[in-house]
């Protein structure tokens, strides 16, 4: 009970929002639904054949199992100190993934992702591959400490843009580690163009990231601009 308690509080902390310039918002929860959702996952709620599992016992009337899909976060969700709750509730899994992390990549990752400062963890270089080793960590952590079973209950993993490393990885088409080399390169080459269109042509390049409330996305929508146009999206 202690541990799932641990990790819905981690959850809940992770789900702090960036706003398009970088900075760190005010922390808002992730949504009781979606905690609902996870805990439904990690408690096995649904039926299953009369095994006891965390404690509970599940009915023995066949039940046709729900799909089930993990979604792993893009760009953009980085901030300061992101893995210290992770790191704090389970020790065992986190730190020794940490220091494969920066093994790795030859880079105090850790560090930065826990220090900063904010400008050097919010570059690209280690924003992209922080997001994807905080999202395989938390995987880890659900499957080493939880005892969920990825392969078992899960059908399908996806991925918004750098996400989809993730996504590989959980669903073992790619090693971890190679995965993490391959994220620092792709984001350093993404790094790289930035700088030289700004050195050609002037002013800043780069990714801006939009969070906003559902009921809000249409007027975001329409009063966007790409290169001067109004965007058709």
């Amino acid at each position: 009970m202690m541990q799932r308690s641990a990790a819905r509080s981690c959850l809940r902390q992770f789900g702090r929002e960036c706003s398009p310039s970088g900075s760190i918002s005010p922390a808002r929860p992730i949504s009781n639904q979606f905690i609902s959702s996870v805990d439904g996952a990690l408690l096995t709620s649904k039926k299953c054949r009369g095994e006891l599992m965390f404690g509970r016992w599940a009915s023995t009337a066949p039940a046709k199992r729900s799909r089930t899909a993990l979604f792993f976060p893009g760009q953009g969700v980085q901030r300061l100190g992101m893995i210290a709750p992770w790191l704090e509730a389970f020790p065992r899994t986190c730190k020794p993934f940490l220091e494969e992390m920066d093994h790795a990549l030859s880079t105090p990752l850790s560090r930065i992702i826990e220090e900063g400062p904010n400008s050097t963890l919010m570059a690209t270089e280690n924003a992209q591959p922080a997001i994807m080793a905080t999202s395989i960590m938390i995987l880890r952590v659900l499957e080493g400490e939880l005892g969920f079973k990825t392969h078992d209950r899960v059908d399908v993993t996806l991925g918004h843009s750098l996400g989809e490393f993730a996504a590989l990885v959980a669903g073992g088409y790619l090693n971890y580690v190679d995965a993490l080399k391959l994220v620092r390169r792709r984001a350093e080459a993404m790094a790289r163009c930035s700088r030289e269109a700004s050195l050609a042509d002037g002013g800043e390049f780069g990714m801006v990231a939009l969070v906003c409330e559902p009921g809000q996305l249409s007027s975001l929508i329409r009063d966007t601009r790409i290169l001067g146009h109004s965007s058709p999206v």
